[in-house]
């Protein structure tokens, strides 16, 4: 089974069709539906899940191929996993899936579709300071939660959590009593997770009850 989402048709001011892009996925067992916009670094998402037999170099290289065929301009990177985006120039938009493994012989893609027109100032700055030297850094916010996500430099997910410890205690947060991994403040409550991956910590930060952001 093949999936052929639809991802949209481009129209210009003259009512030309100017490119239907479809999203092109072997071996698709089930779809997940991902509702509303995510906000990323201030542009709008809309995702949309699959869950696929096979594996993530076979189905990065099928999708590759795929966003040539129709025209996208194509960047290959690994920041933060395999990752593909391929660049309409037209509309213009890019399409991203990210590839998670799950089950062996299955794989998650993830895939995004941005519309970089509709862009605007992020949500909210960090909620949290970086680590020093942190960086491919990465914002969503949704609804009542804000994500930040990024690569701190040292080897030593202790160092990190002791840095944050520090940090997240001068501004008045507690580490919650039944989650060592969550400081709350009031109604607010920002979770860490960190990951030593490459030589570096991947960290991801999530705070939740906080007020909106203007």
């Amino acid at each position: 089974k093949e999936s052929s989402a639809d991802a949209g048709t481009s129209v210009d001011a003259g009512a030309r069709v100017v490119r239907k892009f479809n999203w092109e996925v072997p071996g698709v067992v089930s779809n997940t539906e991902i509702p509303g916009i995510t906000w990323v670094m201030g542009v709008p998402v809309k995702m949309h899940a699959v869950t696929v037999k096979g594996k993530t170099d076979d189905l990065m290289r099928y999708l590759y191929d795929s966003f040539i065929k129709q025209g996208l301009f194509v960047e290959a990177r690994l920041q933060m996993g395999p990752m593909l985006t391929g660049v309409d120039p037209e509309t213009p938009r890019t399409y991203s899936p990210i590839f998670q493994e799950n089950a062996p012989g299955y794989v998650t893609i993830v895939m995004g579709e941005a519309n970089i027109l509709k862009s605007k100032p992020p949500k909210g700055a960090e909620f949290i300071p970086l680590f020093p030297g942190g960086h491919s850094v990465l914002r969503s916010s949704v609804e009542g939660s804000d994500t930040l996500v990024y690569f701190a430099p040292v080897n030593s997910e202790e160092k990190v959590k002791a840095f944050y410890k520090d940090v997240l205690s001068k501004s008045g947060y507690q580490i919650d009593a039944m989650d060592p991994s969550t400081y709350v403040k009031g109604g607010e409550q920002v979770t860490l997770q960190t990951k030593v991956k490459d030589g570096q910590v991947s960290v991801f930060a999530t705070r939740r009850g906080a007020a909106p952001s203007p």
